[in-house]
């Protein structure tokens, strides 16, 4: 069985990975938003992103190949005064989840903790695994999301 490593690196490392392509395209085909076109991730933002200091990327590998990543973005939350982490995006091939989710979500509570958020916020698709993954690691519906497209 392959060893399944994560560890946070660069936008650069991600994006120029081999595998980068795939991973991304199953999380567009998997995780988008019901409604929106077709996912076409802007390498740019994500690194003025990073410039600004504001995003954590995690990726997961799994016998050296990437299979996974989630990019934070930490910030202060105007309307509270606190610092708070984001899951911008968060996924796994499906052939690595088993416990790499799990483990996936606790690098970045610690990444979040080591950069002193009060707290981590996650989204995911309505009745999605990732939905269930987190409420059983402990994290708890607080509002819903709603969305509509316009034009």
């Amino acid at each position: 069985m392959s060893t399944t490593t994560i560890n946070t690196c660069s936008i650069a490392e991600l994006w120029d990975d081999p595998e980068w392509e795939h991973v991304s395209r199953s999380y567009g085909y998997e995780g988008g938003y019901e409604g929106m076109p077709t996912p076409n991730p802007q390498r740019q933002h994500y690194e003025r992103l990073e410039a600004a200091g504001v995003s954590t990327i995690l990726r997961v590998d799994s016998g050296g190949l990437l299979v996974g990543f989630a990019i934070l973005i930490t910030t202060i939350n105007p309307h509270y005064g606190q610092r708070v982490t984001i899951v911008e995006s968060a996924y796994i091939l499906p052939r690595h989840r088993s416990s790499a989710g799990v483990r996936l979500v606790r690098a970045a509570e610690s990444a979040a903790v080591s950069l002193g958020s009060v707290c981590m916020i996650a989204t995911a698709p309505i009745g999605s695994r990732l939905g269930r993954l987190y409420e059983l690691l402990g994290f708890r519906g607080t509002s819903t999301t709603y969305m509509r497209m316009l034009g």
